[in-house]
């Protein structure tokens, strides 16, 4: 009786070894299952994630742009006044008696000089003149392509209005001492389209004193 009870035992204690190192087996096997289900994105996730990285490219893309759109505008604005400044800059160095000969009439040309070194002329193809109907204008490129091509144009466009003050009554605080000098106005506008049509309009205004100044 003692060897069948030592058999039976033996058995047994091995069938619980065997299930023993099973179980182990089994919680070994199933543990990096369970762990790639929790680590693996499903399609909503995946779905929602490409949403989002949509919507964001698309501000950047947005706020890239109105940047170089203001950037570009600055520069268009920018060369207009420079522009405009470099007339102003003639008229004061205009002699005065021709100035004023020019502000005290609407057919004597005002000596000025484009960009390209030729006499300014309107529309109508005529030298400008004070108070001036049409509008002097000008064709300037910011740009050029690789090949050497100019690009980005900016149309300049500019009137010229002088004043001879001593024509003009004197204020309330001069008396009757009449006021030597010339009231220059320059009228300008441009217009330009790198993908949005825009135009730009300003006025310089300047007293051009009949006594020289250095």
């Amino acid at each position: 009786m003692s060897t069948v009870f030592f058999t039976f035992s033996r058995s047994a204690a091995a069938l619980g070894h065997k299930a023993t190192c099973r179980g182990r087996n089994q919680s070994q096997t199933s543990a990096p299952a369970r762990q790639t289900r929790r680590s693996a994105y499903t399609l909503v996730e995946v779905m929602i994630g490409m949403g989002l990285f949509a919507i964001l490219a698309g501000s950047l893309f947005s706020l890239t742009w109105m940047v170089r759109s203001a950037s570009e505008e600055n520069v268009y604005n920018t060369i207009a006044q420079v522009m405009a400044q470099s007339y102003m800059e003639q008229l004061r160095g205009v002699a005065y008696p021709t100035l004023q000969q020019a502000a005290n009439s609407t057919t004597v040309a005002i000596p000025l000089v484009n960009s390209s070194g030729t006499p300014v002329t309107d529309t109508a193809g005529n030298r400008i003149t004070n108070g001036d109907a049409n509008w002097a204008q000008e064709t300037v490129y910011l740009d050029q392509s690789a090949t050497g091509n100019p690009i980005q144009p900016m149309n300049f466009s500019f009137k010229v209005a002088l004043t001879d003050l001593a024509t003009v009554s004197p204020g309330p605080g001069n008396g009757s001492k009449p006021v030597s000098g010339i009231e220059a106005v320059v009228t300008f506008q441009c217009s330009y389209n790198f993908g949005i049509f825009r135009t730009y309009r300003g006025s310089l205004r300047s007293v051009i004193s009949a006594v020289p100044t250095y």
